[in-house]
């Protein structure tokens, strides 16, 4: 199956977005965090960075189950609930910082090279793959596919956070 251009046009446009948000973020603001509860800047870039990764390893699995559709009308409307910022997400243990990045510039590094990464697969893609499913842990199964747009709408959410935390 064919990636839609738009969907890769989408991605490029969240990472410009994210980029350039996280670019005027300073090292001191990189360790502030709501009311010293939660995670830091620092963190939620990590975050970032490990549930990029889960989702470029997902990419590039040729091993899972055929989605039985590659892109479902109702997910990106799910997603779209990730923004509804009161309601808290508990992250599953899996995608938690772990403190791995000790500078800004380190976890930024880090973060961007596995959306390179992403971006390489998508642009890449051959067109004979079938679009495989994986669980997610809140929406159940989701296509290769769903889970760029799933993506891209954590990015969405996660830059409001950081904007919460840094308002304080």
């Amino acid at each position: 199956m064919k990636i839609p251009s738009q969907l890769i046009t989408d991605w490029k446009t969240n990472t410009f977005t994210l980029n350039e948000f996280l670019n005027i973020i300073t090292e001191q603001q990189s360790l502030l965090q709501k009311d010293n509860t939660g995670w830091t800047v620092l963190e939620v870039i990590e975050h970032f960075y490990i549930t990029e990764k889960a989702c470029k390893n997902i990419l590039l699995n040729k091993e899972l189950p055929i989605a039985e559709e590659a892109l479902r009308e109702h997910i990106p409307a799910h997603m779209r609930m990730m923004l509804d910022m009161p309601t808290k997400v508990q992250a599953p243990e899996s995608v938690k910082p772990k403190q791995r990045f000790l500078t800004l510039e380190e976890g930024k590094k880090a973060f961007f090279s596995q959306r390179q990464q992403i971006q390489d697969i998508l642009e890449n893609w051959d067109d004979a793959n079938a679009i495989g499913c994986y669980p997610h842990p809140m929406f159940g199964d989701l296509s290769q596919l769903e889970w760029i747009y799933f993506s891209m709408s954590h990015t969405n959410r996660h830059i409001n956070q950081i904007k919460n935390i840094l308002s304080n």
